[in-house]
């Protein structure tokens, strides 16, 4: 299943105070760190959604805990069993749970530098990129599609992202959807659920 919350930019430090006791003491330490409030509402929604899905599809009203593996991959302490993955970008938040390993990325419309590009794409890639009607979209479309195998293989930053192409046969279970602000890309199946918890469902969890 995956949790999607929008317009996270619209949020308030008076939503974000009111998260702050349904966070574990790891993640509250973790967001506080953070200098921007949008940082700090982001990083507080993907850990309540994340709270959201257990309970909904596991039916566990827990503040889960993070390890953090030697390539710093998270997984949940006490159910290592469970897979997931979150992200957020300016405007939008997501969090992907599954019995199986998974990942999601999400990036807002913003124009990237030359430099992050090349640092992303192969040189047929690029040529790709020259010859799209929407090269912005397209850059996107694949930077989000690398993280989210990144994520999955959990190499991080450890992989020329320009090796990561779609030759790669998980490249094929990896689907990108685009909305007017945003495009997210997952790995799993093309059915996978998509859910909109509101303020109030996260809010209503236990404390």
């Amino acid at each position: 299943m995956l949790y999607l919350y929008e317009h996270t930019d619209r949020e308030t430090e008076e939503f974000y105070q009111s998260m702050l006791p349904l966070l574990s003491e790891q993640r509250k330490t973790a967001v506080s760190r953070c200098r921007h409030l949008i940082d700090r509402v982001n990083g507080s929604i993907v850990y309540l959604m994340l709270r959201y899905g257990l309970q909904k599809e596991y039916g566990l009203s827990v503040k889960p805990e993070f390890v953090f593996r030697e390539n710093e991959k998270p997984y949940l302490a006490d159910f290592p069993e469970i897979h997931f993955s979150f992200s957020h970008c300016k405007n939008a938040a997501a969090c992907i749970l599954s019995d199986a390993n998974t990942a999601v990325d999400i990036m807002d419309y913003r124009i990237r530098s030359r430099s992050a590009i090349t640092r992303v794409c192969s040189s047929q890639e690029l040529q790709q990129l020259e010859e799209s009607e929407e090269p912005d979209k397209a850059f996107l479309r694949l930077w989000t599609r690398k993280e989210c195998i990144s994520k999955l293989n959990g190499i991080g930053l450890q992989q020329d992202f320009r090796e990561i192409t779609d030759e790669l046969p998980e490249m094929q279970r990896i689907h990108t959807i685009l909305s007017s602000e945003y495009l997210f890309s997952f790995y799993g199946d093309e059915t996978t659920p998509i859910l909109h918890p509101d303020r109030n469902s996260l809010l209503q969890l236990s404390v």
